[in-house]
């Protein structure tokens, strides 16, 4: 009797955990992820308005910087994939400038953030690679929710950088992964960017 008590307090103990765990990854990393891409976007779409669009690229980087801190102090396990580690390094290893200095961080998300603000600071081939590396992470990870929207983000980049035919291929990838994840109606809101193909 005193075993299956103290068997059923560890598992008591262990859903409190989990519960708890769940709970602060959704309460910190799932507002900042898309505060983070929201601000990065409304910050480029004011940029007539100097001072109010650098208010939105410093909440950007605020978020971009809480799930970076999050991700380096959470476990390996959550934001890495050994399958993984060849392709990462096939298309970030040679550069070595501070927002890509996390060693074993690839989650889709801080890719995500990252390629949002180099987009915003024009430096477009850093945010080429930084698209990609988010779309093949979560690919790796079979998340077809993060695949599409990393894919649909980077078809904006491609179209608000003049190279719409880029644009489409990204846009019909994303409208692929929308409709195998189930998600028909935010697959449809892409149409317009493939109509004229």
């Amino acid at each position: 009797m005193h075993a299956d008590a103290v068997y059923c307090c560890r598992c008591t103990f262990h859903f409190a955990c989990l519960v708890s765990a769940l709970t602060f990854a959704f309460h910190y990393a799932f507002p900042s992820r898309y505060s983070g891409l929201v601000s990065f976007w409304i910050g480029r779409e004011i940029n007539d308005k100097k001072k109010e669009s650098m208010k939105w690229l410093a909440r950007g980087v605020a978020c971009k910087d809480e799930i970076e801190k999050l991700a380096a102090s959470a476990s390996k396990w959550n934001f890495q994939n050994s399958e993984y580690n060849s392709l990462h390094d096939h298309y970030l290893s040679s550069k070595s400038t501070s927002h890509l200095a996390l060693s074993f961080c690839t989650s889709t998300e801080v890719y995500l953030l990252q390629a949002e603000e180099q987009f915003c600071r024009m430096n477009f081939e850093e945010a080429e690679k930084l698209y990609d590396a988010a779309i093949l992470t979560s690919k790796a990870h079979k998340f077809l929710n993060e695949e599409a929207l990393a894919n649909e983000l980077a078809g904006h980049f491609y179209l608000e950088t003049g190279r719409r035919d880029r644009s489409v291929h990204y846009f019909s990838q994303a409208f692929e992964k929308y409709n195998e994840w189930g998600a028909a109606a935010k697959a449809n809101m892409l149409t317009k960017y493939l109509d004229g193909r």
